[in-house]
Order: structure tokens, then sequence, then C-alpha cells
């Protein structure tokens, strides 16, 4: 980001000269820039030295780590005067009242237009501490500023259970927002998304989350309970957290639900030695681990298959020579005995009960306070 090099002294004409001209042409080529990215919005009443201080422990900033921009509301600008009492400069001192009443003062290097005396304001503002004759001091810096009546278009990150949480539910770009994604993070961000008849080859369970160090998680489909999203925050330690507009798995019947176990069980039973994977099979399903071993128990109690455990886990195996048998063959329940009646019952009960409780927790993840998504009361 720096460089040095000699030059020869009859040369600096016509080095500054050339130089001009290439960063004329080069700036022709440059978009502007129309939007300012602030990190955070905040009150008035916290725009202190104790925010300031916080916010040094940062420090240094530079590429990769650039200052915090931070926005305030609607403040007064009652007058601004240049930041040099012996000559005129183009820098100025603003001195805003809060909505508290409360009067700030902030820097504008190279000012540019200036608001009115009296004009209510939005500003963008790097928040810092200087030291004058050994004392602390306040330093506010003016990033952008804009009247109040034109509502900044602010990204706020709110800290919850100590993780940043960028709320984006209720934006109608999801593929705006996942290209933004990708933009800004790269390899380094997961889009979580299970469960859907329709995928990306980006997109990643949970059970693939084990094996991803990322350092920002994006949520598209509404996890299937608050146990499943605890723990895939846990395996990929991800602090920044972006919520995408919701993209909810149809739901299904318990009747279809466990035709499409089944369908699994089939594959293992003739190509894995009917070793089964529950965790992997509820993710491909979108579901909690819980409603796929009430189904396995629903195809057993049926006599469709018999379930064991062994070191390794849960192994299916079929009633009869025939792997189509096992999991085809229908049994009417009149054929069933009462017990197994009842089994069946029972089975079939508590995955409809499990499959409602999903889309309830499916509903409230939609529009639910983000204290109450991630807290210190959930995983």
């Amino acid at each position: 980001m720096a460089a040095g090099f000699a030059i020869a002294r009859q040369d600096i004409r016509a080095f500054s000269a050339g130089l001009m001209e290439h960063i004329a042409a080069q700036s022709a080529a440059c978009r502007p820039v129309s939007e300012l990215i602030v990190d955070a919005e905040i009150p008035w009443g916290e725009v202190g030295l104790d925010l300031a201080r916080e916010l040094a422990r940062l420090a240094p900033y530079g590429p990769g780590n650039p200052e915090p921009v931070l926005a305030a509301r609607a403040g007064t600008l009652v007058r601004f005067e240049d930041v040099s009492r012996k000559r005129e400069t183009d820098h100025r001192r603003m001195f805003v009242n809060s909505d508290l009443g409360e009067s700030v003062r902030i820097t504008w290097f190279n000012a540019k237009t200036l608001p009115q005396t009296g004009e209510s304001i939005d500003v963008a503002l790097h928040v810092g501490v200087r030291w004058q004759r050994g004392e602390e001091r306040l330093d506010l810096t003016l990033v952008d500023w804009r009247p109040a009546a034109e509502r900044l278009r602010v990204e706020v990150a709110d800290l919850v259970a100590g993780r940043e949480i960028v709320d984006w539910r209720t934006r109608s770009d999801r593929d705006a927002l996942l290209a933004e994604l990708q933009s800004r993070h790269g390899t380094h961000h997961a889009v979580w998304a299970e469960g859907l008849d329709v995928a990306s080859e980006d997109w990643v369970s949970r059970v693939d989350l084990r094996a991803r160090e990322v350092s920002a998680l994006a949520i598209l489909t509404p996890p299937p309970e608050p146990a499943v999203l605890g723990q895939a925050l846990r395996d990929t330690a991800a602090r920044l957290v972006y919520l995408l507009p919701p993209l909810t798995p149809a739901d299904v019947s318990p009747a279809r639900f466990v035709w499409r176990v089944a369908g699994m069980v089939r594959v293992s039973l003739s190509a894995h030695g009917g070793y089964l994977d529950t965790g992997r099979m509820a993710a491909r399903l979108g579901a909690r681990q819980s409603a796929v071993i009430a189904a396995l128990q629903g195809l057993q109690a049926a006599g469709k298959i018999n379930l064991e455990r062994d070191g390794s886990g849960l192994v299916a195996r079929a009633p009869t020579d025939s792997v189509a048998g096992g999991c085809n063959r229908k049994v009417e329940a009149a054929a069933m005995d009462p017990e197994q009646r009842v089994a069946v019952e029972s089975a079939r009960a508590a995955l409809a009960f499990l499959l409602a409780e999903t889309a309830a927790y499916r509903r409230f993840y939609v529009s639910a306070a983000l204290a109450d998504l991630f807290g210190a009361s959930h995983p």
C-alpha cells in the first residue's frame, strides 16, 4: 500500500504530468460509489468515550481491517467553523445537537457541501480517542451526511449471544443477497439449506458444516428445531450469521415422509449393508433426526424392516431375503396382531407430532426476534 523510488530532479515535472494523465485515464473507467456501507447504527446517547475506547481495541486499522463506520440519525446542525483560527482551510468542525439535547463536535476533513444551520441530518462517523495535553478526548470524524428525511441505507449487525447477526429475512432480493455474500466472503462463507426440491451445489447441509471452517454462515432454510440451529452454530464457530429471506421446504404428510425414508433404507440395504446414518438422512430431508427414527420405527412395527444396533450405530435388515420385499411389500392392517397395530399407530402419531412441531418452529423462525432465536436460553 506504499512505495518509494528515486527520480532525477529534472524529470519531476514530466513524471508528474505523466502520472496525472494516467490517473485521469484510470478514473474515467471507475464506477462512482453510490452507497456507503455502515457497520452499525447507534443512538446519540452511545456516542461517547466508552464506545470510543471499545472500538480502539479493534485497531490498528488498515487494509483488511477498515475502521468501523457508525451511523447516528436526526441530529440538528447548530453551527460549523474552520478547524484553524489562523488561516482558511478545507476542514470544518460541525457542532450537532443530538436528540438528547446535547451537543457533539464532529471534524470533517476536506469538507464538501455543508448542511444548513438548523437542518436535521443523519451522519456516518468514525468514533475514536485522541489525547490533548495529557487528557483523553472523544474524537468524531465525519464520513458523510445527508438530510434526515432521506433515510440512510444502513446494514445493521445485531450482537446476540456473542455473534453478529445480519437479519435479511424480510428482504425480497434473495438472489442478489446470495451474490453479495459471494462477493463479500468468497469461500469463507457457507449457505446452509436443506430439504428443498431444487438445490445448488454451493449449498451445504448441517452434516457438511462440520467440516467447514467459515467466518460467516448464511441460513437459507429455516432449521427444523432449535437444537439443530444450535449445533450448526457450534459446528461452524462462525461469529457472523446472515439470515437470508427464508426458503422453506414444503410440508409433507407423515405417509410421504415415511415413503422418503423407506427409499433411503432401500439404498442402504442394497449398497451399504443396511447401515443407517440417521443424522445425514435428517439433513437430506431437512427434518429432525427424531422424525427419521420415528419413521424407521414405524417401518419396523409394520414388519417392513428389522432394526439392530451395533458399534457403528443403527442397522436395517430385510425381514426376507428379498431387499425389495423388505420395504415395498404392503402389510395389510387386518393381518397385524393387536400389539403390532398399536406399535404402528404409536409410531405414526409420534411422527405426525414431530412434523407438526417442525412446521410450527419454521413459522416462528420467519418473524421471531433475534434474541428469541439466538439468545442464551437456546443451544
